[in-house]
């Protein structure tokens, strides 16, 4: 397997990861464990961005660098609108309540409406992902 094979096989297992994310927030919410859901919508848009970056060559350590990274790379550039940055950036820190702040409660409708900007946010980086591997 060359480079590029192997960059490729790599933003294809995050794009997995991605997916199931998804469906694991959503089988949360439907459980109505509206924490648990919020942090699986973020890892979606965590594992969509890390997808993207891995098919280009380029891996973060951290999350807080995948986050610049998205600003800088793909929000600035207009590879993504702004408001999938802004998406990202209410990912993360909904994440960060969810996980390390107590007594932080999501309604279920405060997580359906961004479960769907989350479905929008995959599929364009799906669409991405698919004119990246083309290249």
């Amino acid at each position: 397997m060359n480079r590029q094979e192997e960059r490729l096989a790599l933003a294809g297992y995050w794009m997995e990861k991605a997916d199931e994310s998804l469906r694991a927030a959503k089988v949360l919410l439907d459980a109505d464990i509206t924490g648990a859901s919020m942090s699986r919508l973020y890892y979606a848009v965590f594992y969509a961005a890390s997808a993207l970056f891995a098919a280009k060559g380029i891996q973060y350590g951290k999350h807080s660098a995948v986050q610049s990274a998205v600003h800088r790379d793909l929000v600035k550039s207009g590879i993504i609108a702004k408001d999938l940055g802004a998406l990202y950036d209410r990912m993360f820190n909904a994440r960060q309540e969810s996980d390390y702040k107590a007594f932080t409660e999501f309604s279920i409708g405060d997580v359906t409406a961004e479960l769907i900007e989350v479905e929008r946010f995959i599929q364009q980086f799906h669409t991405l992902l698919a004119e990246e591997k083309a290249r």
